[in-house]
């Protein structure tokens, strides 16, 4: 009776050992499993979670190159128009700002912001939301001192022009992302700006990186080009100051004025008035003021252009530097009368005439005579040609200016009124060029035919290293020896007789007046009647000219006897007179 009990306890306990069993193994694969994962992840990959923990923490980040400074000439010497300072950007990364409003409340004195302004930017949620631009090392100091979780701030490089004024509109400016405008900021932007380097930095607890860790990656920055300009800083300051008082003395509602070197093709100094200066060029509230007049504003030249036409009808042979001819006062071309501002009715005149007393119907005259005795296809065909592939209106200046732009000159086949229109264009109406253009132009007429590449850029100057730029020829035999002697002589004897305010020994000294009307901007053809375009244009050198000097005062009016001859003259005058005084000029 006593052995069927005995066989249930020993059932029991054969039970509890299986379960005992089931409940061992199981820890035992749950471990095996466990330690099996651990071995993957520590050992088999360990790399794989080592790359992620590590890319948690890294931050990919930008270092910005050094901007390449510009300089100007003062003799051997390099006077710097643009360069860099420190300043720094303060920025906030909310996710470690656990106390928003004292954050706020303690940087509000410092960035001269509101609490409230300061709160909202802490609560965007960004990682990086900036909170002052160009702040000083002083403000930051005292930043540092509050040691505020979540708030930093990195070294930017600020452009800043120490010269002012001087040399605004050739410069340009820098924006706040970094960008160059206008000028030779913008236009050499690229080679000023260099190239973005990169760090890839493992970041402390406030999100600031640690850029001295080992762990980084750097791609280093290249710094930009060092930058010195053709302009010569004696003759800048004359022309600005000599520009800026033209317009004041004469009423014209502005004024530009460009100096270049006849032999070269670079520039000396290029001058608008009113400018502004491009370290407040946020203030400035007329845009049109960034641009650069000298090679951005298209004009109708006036008289000045009868150099060029002179040049044109002695090249060709269609005249000689001693042709007379009979001037009745006035011509008549189809439809149109031409006559003369200055009336000397009828007689024989000279071609010296033409430029003395700035004679339209000369200009025609000579015109005429490219075409045989009348404008025909001919002739226009001939003035055409000079004007755009010898002297390069209708083409890229390529000078380094971003706003620089090209003339306009009507094709001699194309369109109708041509005789007229071409009539027009010989005495410097009907037609347009930027003063830049003309300077170029009429350089290559007085250097003895050969047209340079018209340039703000003298070399680069990196490591105390100066390489200096080559002057490049774009066409040769614009003209002839001859012709260049002649328009020479022609420009040098309208001085002599002309004007006596500038009679120094030892130096050339030649120079040209003009006149334009000023086209309709209100939808209307025709000009206006109210007011002129005043231009004179000349040179100065030892034995050579050295320089060319071609200014234009606008919008000047019409009843206070505006004009080349009382208006722009004595502002070529002043010029001339300033640098024979105080710039050493040698052949």
């Amino acid at each position: 009776m006593r052995y069927p009990r005995q066989a249930g306890k020993t059932s029991s306990s054969m039970r509890k050992y299986s379960r005992l069993t089931i409940f061992r193994l199981f820890f035992i694969i749950v471990g095996a499993i466990f330690i099996a994962r651990l071995f993957y992840v520590q050992v088999l990959n360990q790399q794989h979670y080592k790359d992620i923990a590590r890319n948690e923490q890294f931050k990919q980040l930008e270092i910005e190159p050094e901007r390449g400074s510009i300089y100007m000439r003062n003799g051997n010497d390099n006077v710097a128009l643009a360069v860099n300072e420190s300043r720094y950007t303060v920025f906030a990364d909310s996710s470690f700002i656990k106390e928003p409003e004292q954050t706020a409340k303690e940087l509000s004195p410092l960035l001269g912001m509101s609490e409230n302004e300061i709160l909202l930017k802490l609560s965007t949620g960004s990682h990086y939301e900036i909170l002052m631009k160009k702040a000083s090392k002083d403000v930051v100091d005292k930043i540092a001192g509050l040691k505020l979780k979540g708030i930093a701030w990195k070294e930017v490089r600020q452009r800043i022009y120490p010269q002012g004024e001087i040399g605004s509109t050739v410069l340009g400016f820098v924006n706040d992302e970094g960008d160059g405008q206008y000028g030779i900021e913008g236009s050499l932007n690229n080679l000023l700006k260099g190239k973005t380097g990169s760090i890839r930095a493992i970041t402390d607890i406030n999100g600031v990186p640690l850029v001295q860790n080992k762990d980084n990656v750097v791609t280093p920055a290249t710094p930009g080009e060092n930058i010195v300009l053709s302009i010569d800083q004696s003759i800048q300051r004359i022309a600005e100051d000599r520009i800026k008082e033209g317009v004041e003395k004469t009423g014209a509602k502005s004024g530009s004025v460009t100096i270049m070197e006849v032999d070269t093709g670079r520039v000396a100094a290029m001058a608008s008035y009113p400018s502004y200066a491009p370290s407040d060029y946020a203030k400035v509230e007329d845009a049109s003021l960034f641009t650069n007049k000298n090679v951005s504003d298209l004009i109708e030249p006036g008289s000045i252009i009868k150099t060029l036409t002179t040049a044109t009808a002695l090249d060709t042979g269609a005249i000689s530097k001693n042709t007379v001819y009979f001037d009745p006062g006035y011509v008549q071309v189809d439809d149109s009368n031409i006559t003369n501002v200055l009336n000397l009715g009828s007689g024989d005149r000279s071609i010296f005439d033409i430029l003395r007393y700035s004679l339209n119907t000369g200009a025609v005259y000579m015109l005429k005579q490219m075409g045989g005795g009348e404008i025909n296809d001919h002739a226009r065909t001939t003035f055409y040609t000079y004007l755009t592939n010898r002297f390069l209106f209708d083409q890229d200046p390529k000078i380094e200016q971003q706003e620089a732009t090209k003339g306009y000159v009507q094709p001699p086949n194309e369109g109708y009124g041509l005789n007229v229109r071409y009539a027009d264009m010989s005495f410097g109406q009907g037609l347009s060029m930027t003063l830049q253009q003309f300077s170029s132009a009429l350089c290559a007429v007085l250097n003895g035919g050969t047209y340079y590449q018209p340039t703000l850029v003298y070399g680069t100057l990196n490591d105390g290293v100066f390489k200096e730029q080559n002057p490049k020829i774009l066409r040769t035999g614009a003209v002839s020896q001859q012709t260049s002697s002649t328009i020479k002589d022609f420009m040098e004897e309208y001085v002599n007789v002309s004007i006596n305010e500038v009679e120094r020994k030892g130096f050339v000294i030649g120079g040209k007046t003009g006149t334009a009307q000023v086209p309709r901007t209100d939808g209307v053809a025709g000009y206006r009647d109210d007011v002129y375009n005043a231009t004179f244009t000349g040179f100065v050198g030892k034995n050579n000219p050295k320089y060319l000097i071609t200014l234009r005062l606008d919008e000047g009016s019409a009843l206070s006897g505006f004009s080349g001859f009382t208006s722009a003259k004595p502002v070529f005058v002043n010029i001339v007179n300033d640098i024979l005084d105080g710039v050493p000029i040698s052949d």
